[in-house]
């Protein structure tokens, strides 16, 4: 006679529901974005440039370990290249969450950029506004963070991120990790173009290409409040500090590299509804970076804002396709 025991679960379970074995479907949307931002001793503020993000619409699914998301750009949805700028990009995310760790990774690549607060430096009538246009500005960022939860057994990073596990009572976790960033400015001509015949930076300022290379540690707080069952709101912050390398050229001279240390945060906001079928909500995730050298003050952000709604099926793993599946 053979008796198969259960393994006991490397979970609380009256905690944590596990739905891996569930086929996790959803359809969401997203908008990703990256600024950047530059100040001299004698502004008065950052001048801050970016992209001209769109909104992407899609679909995807979870099944154990393998999550994979299909997002579209529709042209209807995001008609606004005369006001900002038309903007050609490549993105890629690699979003991780197991049981004990969060790992976040980021490939940008943007061409084309826009001033996103001229209003703060140029004279405009009631009601008017221009936002200067920047075709030749290009933009690259890599990197990626890691977090350790010690609080895994009781609290679900996938119950909010992936949607294939449920938790049932409020719980969080301490959160301890390392993050790499690589950033990348050029252009054919200086980072902050003559706009209404007025230069906002000094000529031996207004470089043409910049690189920062930064790593470091970050710990912090992360926590989702359950009511009502089945009801949730996430909150996570995570400050840091690392140790960064920095580059600039300008049109004649390159000026050396020099490294310092910067502070650096991020946070997570996520609010929905999450039942045993049925499933909606949106967060948001945010990184920050923060170099100061007494003459030159840079910072630059990058994130994404989800709201998504699915639906899961149990016995996914019996059917014919589940059987063909070789995990």
């Amino acid at each position: 006679m053979e008796v198969n025991v259960p393994l006991p679960a490397n979970y609380d379970t009256a905690y944590i529901e596990d739905y891996s074995d569930w086929l996790v479907l959803r359809a969401y949307g997203i908008y990703k974005d990256f600024e950047m931002g530059i100040n001299r001793n004698y502004l008065h503020q950052s001048i801050l440039m970016g992209p001209n993000q769109n909104l992407n619409l899609g679909f995807g699914f979870n099944y154990r370990w393998l999550g994979i998301n299909f997002g579209f750009n529709f042209p209807f949805v995001n008609d606004d290249d005369d006001i900002y700028g038309h903007t050609r990009r490549m993105d890629g995310q690699m979003n991780l969450y197991g049981r004990k760790f969060i790992f976040d990774g980021h490939f940008q690549l943007y061409k084309g950029l826009y001033m996103r607060n001229p209003k703060a430096f140029y004279d405009y009538e009631k009601g008017e506004v221009q936002f200067p246009i920047m075709p030749q500005h290009k933009i690259v960022t890599l990197g990626g963070s890691f977090f350790y939860l010690f609080n895994n057994k009781k609290f679900s990073a996938r119950s909010v991120f992936t949607n294939n596990e449920r938790q049932k009572k409020s719980a969080g976790s301490w959160m301890l990790g390392a993050f790499l960033d690589m950033n990348l400015l050029s252009t054919d001509s200086v980072v902050v173009p003559e706009f209404r015949d007025k230069e906002l930076l000094l000529p031996e300022d207004n470089f043409r290409s910049s690189r920062t290379i930064n790593a470091g540690i970050k710990g912090g707080y992360i926590y989702t409040f359950v009511f009502w069952k089945e009801y949730y709101i996430n909150l996570a912050f995570q400050p840091g500090f690392g140790y960064g390398n920095y580059r600039f050229k300008f049109d004649k001279w390159e000026k050396p590299s020099e490294s310092l240390l910067f502070l650096t945060a991020s946070s997570r906001v996520a609010l929905g509804r999450n039942g045993r079928k049925y499933f909606w909500g949106l967060y948001a995730v945010n990184e920050a970076y923060a170099f100061d050298d007494k003459e030159l003050q840079m910072n630059y952000s990058l994130g994404h804002i989800r709201f998504f709604w699915g639906m899961r099926f149990d016995g996914f793993k019996n059917t014919k396709m589940g059987n063909l599946l070789p995990f």
